[in-house]
């Protein structure tokens, strides 16, 4: 079965690039120009403001159309932009983006924008890396984009601290799970950026199942081309939100290609897939649960692509699996593994 999946992806992947569509953009309208597409949900930006330096959503229903709408948006704008420029080669393309500035996470940058002061996650980890890769770029235990926050738009609504004001409860995100502030107050959230392990009869904790069972748990690195001109930052994960978003498996293929003798975001065709098994019906990992059983993946052009999945129970070392292919059609099939 996983030979079956692979070579389907492969082939998927080889058909995708040798694909040259017309295009009507070219010549006409400027890069920033396109038509976007509609979104299937909208920003309630009525039901969002700035509080103590917290986004505040006026509840959970606000806070997950909002993640949604984000989603959609940097999907469709860089969608449309790809489908404009498919005369282009890779190198191309790439050289085309640096040169006019075009950035995927455009939809996210506009959001922010309209909460002035507010200092997302997103933009720090943004930055930070940008430094690490004119500077380094290489030790994947220094990469900023290792945090526990994989996804974009998530990224987008927290603050430096992974935070967030949803109805009259605080959210703080932390690596093994959240910590609820369940009456909203802000002196309570100062005493947990102190000591995450701090007590009170409003703080409620979600960490994971256990040890052996457990959630919250990452494992990311980079597999190359053989020149090392080229690679991937794999990841998988499995993660618990505040409910209604639940639990989720996740895996992600990030692309970069070498300038001089720096590493560079890179917008190629890839792939990302997650699957395994969690635990089943006894939620203690005595007895499992196969999901993805059909092989189901995502693929687009993108500097990032993520796959995921939600899932009922917690998991095992080596039960969650990934794989993996990006830049230059580098490969790797991942494992989440912890000890």
């Amino acid at each position: 079965m996983r030979t079956l999946i692979i070579g389907t992806l492969v082939i998927l992947i080889a058909s995708t690039i040798s694909c040259n569509k017309s295009n009507p953009f070219v010549d006409k309208k400027g890069p920033l120009q396109i038509a976007g597409k509609s979104d299937d949900t909208v920003i309630p930006y009525s039901a969002i403001s700035l509080t103590n330096g917290l986004l505040e959503f006026d509840d959970m229903d606000a806070f997950v159309q909002t993640l949604t709408a984000l989603e959609n948006r940097v999907d469709n704008w860089t969608e449309d932009f790809m489908e404009a420029y498919t005369n282009l080669e890779d190198e191309e393309l790439n050289d085309f983006i640096d040169s006019i500035g075009f950035k995927e996470e455009q939809p996210l940058i506009n959001f922010e924008a309209n909460f002035s002061g507010f200092a997302s996650l997103r933009h720090e980890i943004f930055e930070l890396e940008d430094y690490w890769l004119e500077n380094d770029g290489e030790n994947i235990e220094d990469d900023p984009d290792n945090h526990f926050i994989m996804e974009d738009e998530l990224r987008s609504v927290l603050n430096v601290h992974s935070e967030v004001k949803i109805g009259g409860s605080i959210y703080k995100f932390t690596g093994a799970g959240y910590v609820e502030v369940t009456d909203g107050s802000f002196s309570t959230l100062l005493e947990l950026r102190e000591d995450i392990n701090y007590s009170a009869e409003n703080i409620f904790r979600d960490m994971g199942c256990n040890d052996t069972c457990a959630t919250g748990k990452t494992k990311a690195d980079f597999a190359y081309n053989i020149e090392r001109t080229r690679r991937i930052k794999w990841r998988v994960s499995h993660r618990t939100y505040p409910w209604p978003i639940g639990r989720y498996v996740k895996a992600q293929t990030k692309n970069y290609r070498k300038v001089g003798s720096r590493w560079r975001r890179y917008s190629v065709e890839a792939v990302a897939m997650v699957y395994g098994n969690v635990s089943g019906s006894s939620g203690d990992c005595s007895n499992t649960f196969a999901f993805n059983t059909a092989g189901a993946y995502a693929s687009k052009k993108s500097k990032v692509v993520r796959h995921k999945i939600n899932v009922p129970t917690c998991t095992k070392s080596t039960w969650v699996l990934g794989y993996h292919i990006g830049a230059e059609g580098v490969a790797f099939f991942s494992v989440l593994v912890w000890i």
